[in-house]
């Protein structure tokens, strides 16, 4: 299930988007995997870091390993599936800035 964070492909979605994938079933062991993982030395810096002369540290990891094989051969199979995400972003203040939201 997907609640925020929607990519184009699901378009104007104004709740959550359940994505289901169906699989066949294999008599051979099969995995996969995925990864990505982005740090601030990667990244452009943002107008605050710029006017800072510092870049404030930041990391974003994804990775989505998969495995299927089978329990018993031609009657039961599985699959598994994981998909992780970290964030760890900057965050700027400005001092002496109040946002309310009862205006």
């Amino acid at each position: 299930m997907v609640t925020s964070n929607y990519k184009a492909e699901y378009d104007q979605v104004s709740s959550a988007a359940i994505i289901a994938e169906t699989k066949y079933g294999t008599n051979e062991f099969h995995g996969e995997t995925y990864g990505q993982y982005t740090t601030d030395h990667w990244r452009a810096e943002n107008p605050s870091e710029r006017h800072a002369g510092l870049k404030t540290p930041s990391k974003i990891r994804n990775s989505a390993p998969r495995l299927a094989a089978p329990l018993s051969m031609d009657m039961l199979h599985f699959f598994v599936t994981y998909e992780g995400k970290r964030y760890t972003t900057p965050i700027t203040v400005v001092p002496g800035l109040i946002i309310s939201s009862t205006e």
